[in-house]
């Protein structure tokens, strides 16, 4: 199979977009005292979310991207 970056570059593209904008609007919406945990465990679950559905398009098991998601680079090496 040939690679495609323009479709990669495409797709990392919204990737990021959608990543940026669930926690973006939560730092829009949440009270000022809780701001900071609101949004860095929004991120976290958003995180474990594209993982999720990473490792459906890649057809491998769901955890292991979303542990690759959470874990960053190290977490890719398990299983």
């Amino acid at each position: 199979m040939l690679a495609r970056p323009v479709q990669a570059a495409v797709v990392s593209a919204f990737s990021s977009a959608v990543r940026a904008a669930l926690p973006l609007t939560l730092i829009v919406l949440a009270p000022i005292g809780v701001r900071v945990p609101v949004t860095a465990l929004a991120a976290l679950a958003l995180l474990a979310l594209l993982g999720a559905i990473g490792a459906r398009v890649g057809r491998v098991a769901s955890q292991l991207g979303q542990a690759a998601r959470l874990l960053g680079p190290g977490g890719r090496r398990c299983g």
